[in-house]
């Protein structure tokens, strides 16, 4: 797969909901995406959420979309169950009114809802782990926000599936499995694409690329 670059974007490209009411700028300056992109911005690190658990949010910045922000980093200092978990992210909290993945994050938990026991299939099917359920919104989440809606579903194996289908020859299905990996095969009339990948960002821009070409001429 070929790999998007990314662009650095102007500070004042950031979504104006995402800064700090009181405008006051943390002291430092946050690198983003892990210095893969080698961009540093200062950012206003407070989330303005009721109920938050840290005070500042990680912001993932992209030539995709004007920010991407990690939700989970708001939970990593303390325990939570992914039910509870998904209760608040299915609700568009950390996205405001006009999510645009509100609708898949409703389908994907509904499927793990549907999938997650044993033997769901009468066959011997696996369950959809926990841990499963969570690779799977964080790869919704790092998908750009111009990705074409996937349907969502699972396999007798476990994992959660994500298809882009156009036609019986113009088809990508990604698999999400408990450890963060990404399964992938995609057919595009006689030329096929498939492999296993560790989920970061630039896995998932792939994915997205993918699928943007399964829709295009």
């Amino acid at each position: 797969m070929l790999a998007q670059d990314y662009k650095p974007i102007s500070e004042s490209q950031i979504n104006p909901g995402l800064m700090d009411l009181s405008k006051e700028q943390t002291s430092v300056l946050r690198q983003v995406d892990e210095g893969n992109m080698g961009l540093q911005l200062p950012t206003y690190m407070i989330f303005p959420s009721r109920n938050h658990y840290s005070s500042g949010i990680q912001i993932v910045i992209s030539s995709r979309s004007s920010v991407n922000v990690d939700p989970f980093e708001k939970f990593q200092s303390d325990p939570i169950s992914a039910l509870k978990f998904s209760k608040e992210y299915q609700s568009g909290k950390f996205f405001g009114l006009q999510d645009p993945k509100k609708q898949s994050r409703i389908l994907l938990q509904d499927v793990f809802d549907e999938f997650r026991h044993a033997n769901w299939d009468g066959e011997g099917a696996d369950p959809v782990e926990e841990s499963t359920f969570i690779h799977a919104i964080k790869f919704l989440d790092l998908l750009p926000i111009d990705t074409p809606s996937p349907e969502i579903d699972a396999s007798p194996h476990g994992l959660i599936t994500f298809e882009w289908d156009l036609s019986s020859r113009r088809t990508l299905v990604a698999g999400i499995d408990s450890k963060g990996y990404i399964y992938y095969s995609a057919l595009f009339d006689d030329e096929d694409e498939r492999g296993k990948v560790r989920m970061d960002q630039k896995a998932c821009f792939d994915i997205a690329s993918l699928a943007q070409r399964i829709f295009s001429n």
